[in-house]
């Protein structure tokens, strides 16, 4: 009943703080973000290794032009017309062995 309680009341504590808690809470995470956007970023790990400039991604259909050295797969609408599900499935090269 002694550990029930405790943990009764550790949970309602974290799932409730009290209005002056949260404040602080608030105003410390505020604090803490608001220094992090400030930092710059670190250089990347391998030299040169940038994000592209381009935020596109390319999926789909128009994924398949982009892919290189696909053999054994093929690229398949496992959707419909409405709902396309589009991606690489193995395909019978690989069952032949």
């Amino acid at each position: 009943m002694a550990v029930w309680l405790l943990q009764h009341a550790t949970l309602h504590d974290a799932m409730y703080p009290s209005a002056a808690d949260a404040t602080a809470a608030d105003a410390t995470a505020a604090d803490a973000t608001a220094a992090a956007a400030a930092d710059a970023l670190p250089p990347p790990m391998y030299p040169g290794n940038y994000e592209g400039r381009s935020r596109l991604c390319m999926h789909g259909i128009d994924f398949k032009k982009l892919v290189v050295g696909a053999e054994g797969f093929d690229m398949i609408n496992e959707g419909n017309e409405v709902k396309q599900k589009v991606g690489w499935r193995l395909g019978q090269l690989c069952w032949t062995w």
